[in-house]
């Protein structure tokens, strides 16, 4: 198994908890392994931070071998309007819709590249969240990757409205949450006999 990131500092995180794993520092877009080398290609919960997602996906195409599958795994923005991190970080949101392609985007830019049955799943998560509870999440920052995209201006005014609506009683103190993940795969074709 192979891990790719383009930060030496995530790979410095990674190689403790995996070492095993041959990690190595490149770009997605341009991938230092031969053509053919993998049967199968994950991409969990990282392609918005990639810059250049088709360039990704082509690479990612030339590296599989026939019959490989390719799996991403994010989130699903355009389909988590209600998630309260949008609700009380508007920004981060507005971020999301830039640096997240629709659905559609991604699985028509993968069949123009070449993969054959791709799929979109959707998986809507509905739970009830405690604010008590989440305000300490959310004063971490770190815990979510949405709040350290944000200025420090439109975070810190998300803490703040949400401690406000608490210590006044606007807000319920448990809300509900939703969250949609999405799973988009696809496969390189057999070119079959010449």
């Amino acid at each position: 198994m192979v891990g790719v990131d383009r930060s030496l500092g995530m790979l410095r995180q990674a190689w403790p908890k995996s070492p095993n794993i041959g990690w190595v520092r490149a770009d997605a877009a341009a991938l230092p392994f031969l053509a053919l080398s993998f049967d199968f290609v994950s991409c969990q919960f990282a392609f918005h931070h990639v810059q250049a997602k088709a360039g990704m996906l082509r690479e990612t195409f030339r590296v599989l071998r026939p019959r490989g599958r390719f799996v991403l795994r994010n989130l699903c923005p355009q389909e988590s309007s209600d998630w309260l991190y949008y609700e009380y970080f508007r920004e981060a949101k507005l971020a999301d819709l830039r640096d997240f392609w629709p659905p559609e985007a991604v699985s028509a830019v993968m069949e123009a590249i070449g993969f054959t049955a791709v799929t979109l799943e959707y998986e809507h998560l509905h739970f009830q969240q405690n604010l008590s509870a989440w305000i300490e999440i959310v004063r971490r920052r770190d815990t979510c990757s949405q709040l350290l995209a944000i200025p420090d201006t439109a975070y810190e005014a998300g803490v703040r409205r949400l401690q406000r609506e608490m210590d006044e009683g606007t807000a319920p103190q448990v809300r509900a949450h939703h969250l949609c993940l999405l799973t988009i795969g696809g496969e390189k074709p057999n070119p079959g006999p010449p």
